[in-house]
């Protein structure tokens, strides 16, 4: 016999950890973000600049070829 919505939906409930939740989804007003921007400007960066800082923070190799 298949689960029910609500028996899925308690299923869902027993697995999720809301701590961890709770310190990647911040809630504050808008004059706290900008506080915190101001402390910390890297905040505000995008998925493709933090992938790009972390690239640049195992060092890079310059290389010319047939200059």
């Amino acid at each position: 016999m298949p689960n029910t919505g609500k028996d899925i939906l308690t299923i869902i409930r027993e697995q999720l950890d809301l701590s961890d939740y709770r310190k990647v989804h911040w809630e504050g007003t808008f004059e706290e973000y900008l506080e915190i921007v101001r402390e910390h400007p890297e905040v505000t960066r995008t998925a493709y600049q933090r992938l790009y800082d972390m690239i640049l923070s195992h060092g890079v190799e310059e290389r010319y070829e047939n200059k």
